[in-house]
């Protein structure tokens, strides 16, 4: 080729003796010669490339898939870096963070690589037992919701249910350890623990007196029971001793002032019987 724009491209790698006559025809030409080595010029361009992998504790595992790079630095969106090969890094808050892997080749070249990271805040389940003092069930309600989620329950009465209904009757009193797994066999399960503890759930009886004096001084001149229990008893009925009705209402606050009729019943001891899901039968000494 004569007189070319001093550039050429090489189709093959491979070595070539390159020659140039300057000056060809005339009195004094002269010849330049060298040998070339063409190589492959993409190996030393580098190939940043990068997977990512979001643990349960929203830490991120970061793995470097780059090629042809001889050092390598991570850039976490938050101004935090790191030249660790494959760095696992937690974030200190939730939100969307550009990570940057900037890889260098032996020669210098530069490629960057870059993603968005979602981090989410890690779920903190509330769990609130609510029991029923009627019939001695406990109730569940878990915020957020894992109705939709699959979940393993241990009661620790040695009852353990898979997607129970969210209630459960212990059959005796005392602690009990309380475990649900939500989400088992799932990437993330979680688990939420919480001790009970199982109480009588009838009417405390010292909220039911057992005497009173209905003599007109101002003091514990009536009968009033104070009901301090969830369970709902539809009144009481008062019998003297010999079984035979004084008093009866369907209001259990209303209280009785030891009259029949209008008239004083005498001193004694009568029996009030409240009526419910959980009736009761207590004395009562009537004191003048």
């Amino acid at each position: 080729m004569q007189n070319p724009n001093f550039t050429h491209t090489y189709q093959q790698v491979g070595n070539y003796n390159l020659s140039i006559v300057v000056d060809p025809g005339a009195v004094c030409p002269d010849t330049i010669q060298s040998n070339l080595n063409v190589v492959d010029v993409t190996q030393f361009y580098p190939n940043a490339q990068f997977t990512t992998n979001i643990n349960c504790d929203n830490s991120v595992q970061f793995t470097n898939t780059s090629t042809n790079f001889q050092a390598s630095n991570w850039y976490f969106g938050n101004g935090d870096s790191s030249s660790i090969m494959n760095p696992n890094y937690s974030y200190g808050a939730s939100g969307n963070f550009l990570v940057s892997l900037i890889t260098t080749s032996s020669v210098g070249c530069v490629d960057t690589a870059s993603q968005i990271v979602n981090i989410q805040s890690p779920i903190v389940y509330q769990l609130v037992s609510i029991l029923d003092s009627c019939t001695g069930e406990y109730s569940f309600q878990i915020s957020p919701s894992i109705v939709s989620m699959n979940s393993i329950w241990d009661f620790g009465d040695g009852v353990v249910l898979q997607n129970p209904n969210f209630t459960h009757t212990y059959q005796q009193t005392g602690n009990y350890n309380l475990s649900i797994v939500v989400d088992p066999g799932g990437s993330c399960p979680d688990t939420i623990q919480s001790i009970l503890s199982v109480v009588d759930v009838t009417l405390d009886l010292k909220d039911v007196p057992n005497c009173f004096t209905p003599n007109n001084d101002g003091v514990n001149d009536k009968f009033i029971i104070s009901n301090k229990s969830f369970c709902k008893y539809l009144g009481y009925t008062i019998f003297n001793r010999w079984g035979k009705e004084v008093f009866h209402t369907t209001n259990i606050n209303e209280p009785w002032d030891g009259k029949q009729n209008g008239f004083d019943l005498p001193e004694g001891v009568f029996i009030v019987v409240l009526k419910g899901n959980k009736p009761i039968n207590v004395f009562l000494t009537l004191i003048r």
